[in-house]
């Protein structure tokens, strides 16, 4: 399988993030070498807060699931290289609001979940081929997709969705 953009990323970050450990050993006990270990060990938590974010598509250490309730946090948790666009044709693009109840139910399943169910549904992929491609067998493909579906369909028989947007 080929890596995403956020996937080199988060090996980037991971790569900084031991370089680092090995910088800050390499300091030793003195007045400027603890201030340059504080720094440096501030950056390590950084970075590893980011990987985790980047890796679970959620803030590191909320609680309560308030991130999910956030719509500055609701901004595309996806692969964009399997979602290039949300429109459903070039003539008829999603409004706002319905472009953020797609990223609400894409942020539901799993990565794999989600890359089954828009290869099958959107890029209309026989599952073989799916499952070839991302080194699977078909009928864990059948599993993401079916699971993707009952999570859908349950989002939507709990949220009952208005035209209005409410």
């Amino acid at each position: 399988m080929t890596l995403t953009w956020a996937d080199e990323l988060i090996r980037q970050y991971l790569r900084t993030i031991s370089d680092l450990k090995d910088q800050s050993t390499l300091l030793s006990d003195n007045e400027l070498d603890i201030e340059d270990r504080k720094k440096i060990n501030s950056m390590i938590r950084d970075l590893q807060d980011s990987v985790q974010w980047m890796e679970t598509g959620r803030e590191p250490g909320a609680r309560r699931g308030i991130d999910q309730r956030s719509v500055y946090q609701s901004t595309a948790l996806m692969d964009t290289d399997i979602f290039p666009s949300l429109a459903v044709d070039e003539e008829q693009p999603l409004t706002t609001y319905e472009r953020r109840r797609v990223a609400i139910v894409l942020r539901l399943l799993s990565k794999q979940e989600r890359i089954c169910y828009a290869l099958f549904k959107a890029y209309e992929l026989p599952q073989q081929q799916i499952a070839e491609e991302m080194n699977l067998s078909r009928q864990s493909v059948r599993t993401y997709i079916d699971r993707a579906e009952k999570k859908i369909k349950k989002y939507f028989e709990e949220k009952k969705p208005t035209m209005t947007g409410d």
